[in-house]
């Protein structure tokens, strides 16, 4: 056994935790976190059991969750440093989702920003500021416009529409030179998707 304690319970506990899966990933990562020069020392276990047995009785969901959160070597950068393929614009309604990720799966968008607002772009003010946004701080390469047929936001209006709603956006993205290249779809609740734009 790994660890000893004062305690015949707790012991009688590692002894069966360190069969499980479970428990030979925690203390695989409990040998790797502690430097090989020390790995059979009294030392580690000074260095360990304090760390691993110092929130006991705590559930062993909580003692995993806490290595599980340790950040790995190089997490923290691609965390605070990332970019994306897109900013993508939609409505909220909540039909969309299966759709829309079938959409963006079939045009090769992988990673993006994704904006909801009731009836997309119809607040071009907010749509704006959102793109604005994601261009400086993701660097998207695509603006995805998405549209649908019954969206409560524009009531009963023809597909020109939507349209030309989404067509206001792309021109102002256009003449202010963000260097994106801008998709507008409308949507069909019965799975179908067009480029309109």
């Amino acid at each position: 056994m790994i660890f000893k304690t004062n305690s015949s319970k707790i012991n009688s506990f590692l002894h069966w935790f360190e069969g499980t899966q479970v428990g030979v990933t925690v203390f695989f990562i409990l040998q790797i976190r502690v430097p090989p020069t020390i790995a059979h020392s009294q030392k580690r276990k000074q260095c360990i059991c304090p760390l691993f047995f110092g929130i006991w009785p705590k559930t062993i969901e909580t003692i995993l969750l806490f290595f599980i959160q340790i950040p790995r070597k190089g997490q923290e950068k691609n965390m605070t440093n990332h970019s994306c393929n897109a900013v993508v614009i939609r409505c909220i309604d909540n039909r969309l989702h299966e759709i829309i990720a079938a959409l963006l799966k079939k045009i090769n968008v992988e990673t993006y920003d994704l904006v909801s607002i009731a009836g997309a772009t119809k607040d071009h003010v907010a749509v704006v500021q959102q793109i604005q946004k994601s261009v400086e701080l993701h660097d998207p390469k695509r603006v995805i416009l998405i549209h649908h047929e019954d969206c409560g936001a524009y009531g009963s209006v023809p597909l020109e529409t939507h349209i030309n709603a989404m067509k206001i956006i792309k021109i102002w993205i256009e003449r202010t030179g963000l260097g994106v290249e801008v998709e507008c779809y409308f949507l069909h609740l019965n799975g179908e998707f067009e480029l309109v734009a």
